[in-house]
């Protein structure tokens, strides 16, 4: 299912790539996940879910949780689920260290080092379009994922100018 056919007050999981995945591997993300979302329960009652890839690194996966809860096994088998999609592709999906910046229109996965030097360059600034994956409602997709740079836990470890 898609991500807007859930109710905007679904939960949601952003799950980021340590790189950028090709459009096969989005296909396959995107297959095994409507797989494993037909089979999904919690305390045997189906849970209402998406799963879609954006911008060719971040996996959301949503649950309208009006409908039922994800519990706690539910979201171990989720979990449990990315990181075997990772093993097989050769993708760390759990690798908070990186961000993914917009850097002239195009978006960059940097690790902290990476992005130290591009902001000490001036191409990356406090002002710079970065992702938010701490988001729990479908509804902040919209209105609270992209933020900018100086908005992260990043900025704290660097120096804008």
């Amino acid at each position: 299912m898609k991500l807007e056919n859930l109710k905007p007050s679904s939960r949601i999981w952003i799950y980021q790539a340590d790189r950028f995945l090709t459009e096969e591997e989005v296909q396959q993300v995107e297959t095994a996940g409507n797989i494993f979302l037909d089979n999904w329960t919690a305390h045997g009652s189906a849970l209402e879910a998406g799963i879609e890839v954006k911008h060719g690194c971040f996996i959301l996966l949503a649950v309208d949780e009006q409908v039922a809860n994800a519990t706690g096994c539910s979201i171990d088998k989720s979990v449990h689920f990315i990181t075997d999609l990772g093993s097989k592709l050769k993708v760390d999906f759990f690798n908070r260290m990186n961000l993914v910046v917009e850097v002239k229109g195009q978006y960059e996965i940097l690790a902290l080092k990476e992005l130290e030097e591009k902001v000490n360059s001036g191409v990356v600034k406090a002002e710079t379009t970065t992702f938010n994956n701490t988001i729990t409602e479908l509804a902040s997709i919209n209105s609270a994922w992209k933020i900018a740079l100086s908005e992260t836990w990043a900025a704290r470890h660097l120096v804008f100018t």
